[in-house]
């Protein structure tokens, strides 16, 4: 008896992972990759890393780790599909992965799976599996760092620090990934210093998450002069906030006078109107370098909150739930 609760406690993950596999592999074989009008901002990017023809803007608008991912995936021969099945396999490590980590926290086998299926079953977690977005690839990464700084709270002494250190890695790739993840490295330190030796499983964690972080800021100062991770949200949040654009300032003259036509084109939408004023720039009589052009729509975008930072939020909102 007492051998078979033993293998009960150790295979149990499968009475929710099997489940959750097949019905990936339904959703896999029934249904085609969501390709959505973001999506190219992804796979320009990865497609440029494959040719070794970075231009530097390559992943401006975007943080790298999904367009590394995209190049990684399709280099090896595989299509849309392939980075699906990718993203489906990923889904079911990341329900592992929570649940694992529910079990070292809470010791409760019911409430692991619970979480577990929670995940692996939730319709939104599924639907970013099946679509050509960041989204699954950096809750994966999140949900391994959660893992690993499960194990470090419930380790000791060098095993701790390096479980800390791998969770602080991965955080650090899950922002470079999904940039709102960056609030990990205020949380995790927060759980990690309780009990003996926190203090150092912290700064174990801190240490490479900054780091990564850091260095990608650096290099979007250096290149474009916005010390942040994703330069690029400004221009984003500009398809639900370009409403609220000051046409009475003189600042960003050219950029505005593109937007405006675009807008007029565009029927007075304003969705992918400031996408079609960085090309109308870019590939116009203007010919104004691509970095530069998106630097103006950034810029845009930071004026534009300054003066309207409630409007502004909720139309980023929007935009995020749109």
């Amino acid at each position: 008896m007492s051998g078979w609760r033993g293998r009960a406690r150790r295979w149990w993950p499968l009475l929710v992972l099997v489940p959750a596999a097949l019905l990936r592999l339904h959703l896999w074989l029934g249904c085609e990759p969501l390709v959505v009008g973001r999506s190219s901002t992804y796979l320009q990017p990865a497609q440029e890393l494959l040719r070794g023809s970075c231009s530097g803007a390559e992943t401006f608008r975007r943080t790298p780790g999904y367009p590394v991912f995209l190049a990684a995936v399709t280099g090896l021969g595989g299509g849309m599909r392939a980075v699906t099945l990718a993203q489906h396999a990923l889904g079911l490590a990341s329900a592992w992965a929570v649940m694992r980590a529910a079990l070292l926290l809470w010791g409760s086998v019911p409430a692991a799976a619970a979480a577990g299926v929670l995940l692996a079953f939730h319709p939104g977690f599924l639907f970013y599996e099946s679509a050509v977005e960041s989204e699954l690839l950096g809750a994966f990464l999140l949900c391994l760092s959660m893992l690993f700084a499960a194990r470090a709270m419930k380790s000791a002494g060098r095993g701790a620090l390096r479980d800390a250190a791998a969770a602080g890695l991965i955080g650090g790739a899950a922002a470079l990934t999904r940039p709102e993840l960056a609030a990990w490295l205020a949380a995790a330190p927060a759980l990690l210093l309780s009990g003996a030796g926190g203090r150092a499983r912290a700064l174990r964690f801190a240490a490479p998450f900054a780091a990564l972080i850091v260095l990608w800021m650096c290099r979007n100062l250096l290149m474009f002069g916005s010390f942040t991770l994703s330069p690029m949200g400004a221009v984003t949040s500009l398809q639900t906030s370009g409403p609220l654009i000051d046409w009475a300032s003189p600042a960003h003259a050219e950029f505005k006078r593109e937007y405006a036509a675009a807008l007029a084109a565009n029927g007075g939408d304003h969705a992918n109107v400031v996408n079609e004023a960085v090309m109308r720039l870019n590939m116009g009589p203007a010919r104004m370098p691509l970095e530069r052009a998106l630097a103006e729509a950034a810029a845009l975008g930071r004026e534009t909150a300054l003066a309207h930072p409630l409007a502004y939020l909720k139309a980023s909102g929007r935009n995020f739930a749109g």
